[in-house]
């Protein structure tokens, strides 16, 4: 797994009274199914490449702990989806947690994306007013034979859900489950992010910045970058005495 930061970015879409929404829609561009790192990578890409090209499949559901690698696959989604050359969109729910206005939009609109992705869907879905919202883009989803992909920290079975109906539909869900990486998980990604970079380290170096380090693999992946750009100022290797130089340890 290897998780995404967003990069800001943002669409105005206009209502039926006229009205316009600023959309949160930044997303990282250069997360793909090829740089998701992890020992469950392989399984979970092929089964979310198969459920995005069942159009049957109209709902996915993604989900995990924080730094499970949610975000990359959302990211991940939409470049696959766009790749195959159909019209797809991402949104960020936690920063329109309490709005629900921005679902009108593919409600009321048969001629929309063919994919949305609802990224961190737990952070939005937490009263009756975004249940009913849900519960109305499902089903015209599944009229019109569109997809949504959602990411959240539990499986619909755990969601607290009051809608009966929607909690009916959120059950039909292709479910997708992500765990947290191990120690061993997270050297792996290092190396291999590294080496996407044109930086070479060992699993030495790797292993050495993850027992020093906050194990969180966001926090890791800053920690790399810091490395990674004082090798290229100063153009030395990165070893363990360069990293314990360069970051005081």
């Amino acid at each position: 797994m290897m998780t995404s930061s967003k990069v800001d970015a943002g669409v105005q879409m206009s209502g039926e009274f006229g009205q316009q929404l600023a959309l949160p829609v930044g997303i990282r561009s250069d997360a793909g199914f090829d740089n998701f790192f992890g020992s469950q990578a392989p399984r979970v890409v092929s089964l979310l490449q198969q459920a995005l090209g069942n159009v049957n499949e109209t709902l996915i559901w993604v989900c995990g702990p924080k730094e499970s690698g949610k975000s990359h696959l959302a990211a991940a989604c939409l470049k696959y989806i766009e790749s195959c050359g159909s019209a797809a969109m991402y949104l960020g729910l936690d920063e329109l947690a309490g709005q629900i206005e921005w679902a009108r939009f593919f409600i009321d609109d048969d001629a929309g994306p063919s994919v949305v992705v609802l990224d961190d869907l737990h952070m939005w879905l937490n009263n009756g007013e975004a249940e009913g919202a849900l519960f109305q883009m499902f089903n015209q989803f599944k009229i019109s034979g569109r997809q949504l992909i959602v990411t959240s920290d539990k499986p619909p079975a755990l969601m607290h859900i009051q809608l009966p109906d929607l909690a009916s539909r959120l059950r039909s869900a292709q479910v997708l489950t992500l765990h947290s990486p191990n120690d061993v998980e997270k050297q792996d990604v290092l190396v291999r992010v590294a080496a996407e970079r044109g930086i070479h380290i060992g699993n030495e170096v790797a292993a050495y910045i993850i027992k020093r380090s906050q194990r969180n693999l966001g926090q890791l992946l800053q920690v790399l970058e810091q490395v990674e750009q004082a090798s290229l100022i100063e153009k030395r290797k990165v070893t363990v005495p360069f990293i314990k130089k360069v970051l005081g340890w």
